[in-house]
């Protein structure tokens, strides 16, 4: 879908009103939990905000936001849009940042206060396109109640308006394996596309392991028991290297201290799940030598004998 089209279309959200009368179910309890987490995104928060009220729901539905003590308006946005919708938003605020302290906004603070039977996410730089996203997602998990998690296709939105497919992994419906997911790495759920069934054991185990990002470990997670949905409309768009995104304020030194983390992250999961050990182990591999180019392109010698370093220490670790 043409971006501009999508906002020019949605720019006037619908009245709180409006939306609560298509909820035909009695059960007032919200059947999906919309979890975002921002931080210093004044510029794209309002988007992230308009494609969730833009949803076309025939049940309820929360919005719960986690704004990190943004120090630009990002917050400001986000109270005004409260305000007019006061029985769907619901926002969480901090005089100190969490995430410096060592809190996982998702995790630790979003997933604990959502009450919906399914939890969707997107951050605060990313948004839907789709005003049927909730609906096919909650309809494809309630048909296939042994599966945890579903995932769409979606678009990458770069800084100098660049577009590309993003995660297009077919034209049809596809159940993969958590084999699957390892595989893929990080990037083949896109993260605003993700919805989890809210399932306390697998939240449980989420808290257990210790990792600088948390949406690679929930997609592992939640895809182990019962593998992972495909849907391949685009219904997400991703923006890469955005202000206040991972992606925009990593050198290639602390990229490393990332690899690093989540070397240690995959050898966690592996001792939960031994039978992914393996798979694990070679998705790591792949990343280091991912970063390992990246660094002889911006010729960073430094970086790369560590890399190669760490690399090989891997290699003969576990095979």
């Amino acid at each position: 879908m043409n971006r501009e089209w999508y906002l020019n279309l949605t720019k006037k959200t619908p009245e709180e009103a409006d939306i609560l009368k298509y909820w035909t179910t009695e059960n007032s309890r919200p059947l999906v939990s919309i979890c975002c987490a921002t931080y210093n995104q004044e510029n794209y928060i309002e988007d992230a905000i308009i494609g969730f009220l833009s949803q076309k729901t025939s049940f309820p539905f929360e919005i719960i936001i986690n704004d990190d003590a943004s120090t630009d308006s990002t917050l400001d946005v986000i109270l005004q849009y409260a305000s007019k919708y006061p029985n769907i938003i619901k926002v969480n605020t901090h005089r100190e940042n969490q995430y410096s302290r060592g809190v996982k906004p998702v995790r630790d603070i979003l997933i604990p206060q959502a009450k919906g039977k399914y939890i969707a996410l997107c951050e605060g730089d990313d948004y839907w396109t789709a005003s049927d996203k909730l609906e096919k997602q909650v309809k494809a998990l309630e048909e296939k109640e042994t599966c945890n998690i579903c995932f769409s296709a979606g678009e990458a939105l770069y800084a100098n308006g660049r577009k590309e497919p993003l995660a297009v992994h077919g034209l049809d419906v596809v159940h993969y394996e958590v084999g699957d997911v390892v595989s893929g790495g990080g990037g083949f759920m896109p993260t605003a596309s993700i919805m989890v069934r809210n399932v306390k054991e697998i939240i449980e185990r989420l808290h257990k392991i210790d990792s600088p990002v948390g949406d690679v470990v929930l997609q592992i997670l939640f895809s182990y028991e019962g593998g992972a949905i495909f849907i391949p409309e685009k219904m997400v768009t991703y923006r890469v290297m955005s202000v206040g995104s991972w992606s925009s304020s990593r050198s290639l030194e602390e990229r490393l201290k990332h690899r690093i983390k989540m070397l240690k992250t995959y050898n966690q999961i592996a001792n939960m799940y031994p039978i992914l050990a393996q798979q694990l182990s070679r998705t790591s591999r792949n990343a280091f030598y991912a970063d390992m180019k990246v660094s002889i392109k911006k010729k960073d010698t430094l970086t790369f004998i560590k890399l190669l370093i760490i690399y090989f220490r891997s290699v003969f670790s576990r095979g």
